[in-house]
């Protein structure tokens, strides 16, 4: 008799247990359904917010992209990429401007975004200017 109620617990596991946990997976996964559309809607709704913010406000226009970039950290979708790029494009500004003698093949910006350096045609000296004043802090050759 003791082999037959050691034999039952197994199936009492089968029986009530896989069931319930089979139904806790099923609504986790409810649950994490829900959480992926409410970011989409979320970040869908903040592309929006900074499309109108664009339109109805053009000079809050670093707004409207910062707003953009939220949006694609939250979701990455064409709506979301396509609302940043229009952006990004409106508010391009010149940083810089400096008149060169020859082709330029190189540009390359300081991480601080301070200084800005142009490489030129083959054996032509690289310059370094200063962003903020536009003087040339530096020409050196570099192969």
């Amino acid at each position: 008799m003791q082999f037959l109620i050691d034999n039952a617990e197994p199936v009492k596991l089968a029986v009530y247990v896989l069931p319930l946990v089979a139904f806790l997976m099923f609504v986790n996964n409810l649950r994490l359904e829900a959480i992926r559309e409410r970011d989409a809607l979320f970040a869908e709704n903040l592309g929006s917010s900074a499309q109108l913010l664009r339109e109805a406000v053009p000079n809050r226009l670093e707004l409207s992209n910062l707003l953009s970039i939220q949006a694609l950290r939250s979701r990455v979708s064409v709506g979301t990429d396509r609302a940043l790029r229009s952006g990004a494009i409106l508010q391009r500004k010149i940083l810089f401007e400096r008149t060169l003698t020859a082709p330029v093949y190189e540009v390359a910006l300081s991480p601080d975004g301070r200084f800005v350096a142009a490489k030129p045609t083959y054996g032509e000296p690289t310059g370094v200017w200063d962003i903020a004043t536009g003087a040339q802090l530096a020409k050196c050759c570099v192969s």
